[in-house]
């Protein structure tokens, strides 16, 4: 039919000009940052690098790993600081509910925000994250990221209602 179909945008650097930066394409960033210390677990570098990017610019302080065995050896090392850990779901050697399910041990108060790139409802279908739990969608906006991080630290990281 006509008129249907995609529509693909392509925006390039001008040669010449300033990038501009992730807190100045996305002011929610600024509003929804925080201080806090987040551990960020993606294997996926691209995705790993931008997370990076936008916590950093929002003012958070920022452990990255891209493994199970790194993620817990930074864990163990700054385990005071760690305020909540952002983990991909799907992870290389472990999940990510595996892994939280170990530093919560660790640190039983410890929050969480899961990320995939299924949605939640084919992640709660096939029995991997429990309804309620923390959430987020692959992709997302520097400002989804951020304000979906300000709600885990704000509810201790678990759905109030269970």
């Amino acid at each position: 039919m006509q008129g249907d179909g995609t529509t693909v945008r392509i925006f390039l650097h001008r040669p010449g000009a300033s990038p501009q930066s992730v807190t100045q394409a996305h002011p929610l960033v600024e509003t929804l940052g925080g201080t806090e210390t987040i551990l960020l677990v993606e294997d996926e570098p691209a995705l790993r690098s931008l997370a990076e990017r936008v916590l950093n610019e929002a003012s958070y302080t920022v452990l990255v790993a891209d493994t199970p065995d790194m993620t817990e050896r930074l864990f163990e090392k700054h385990r005071e600081d760690t305020e909540l850990l952002l983990t991909d779901v799907v992870l290389h050697g472990c999940s990510g509910l595996q892994l939280y399910e170990t530093l919560s041990g660790r640190k039983p108060a410890l929050p969480v925000l899961y990320m995939s790139g299924y949605t939640d409802d084919a992640m709660i279908r096939h029995g991997v994250l429990e309804e309620g739990t923390p959430f987020m969608q692959k992709p997302f906006t520097p400002a989804e990221l951020c304000a979906k991080l300000r709600e885990a630290l704000a509810s201790g990281g678990h759905d109030e209602s269970s």
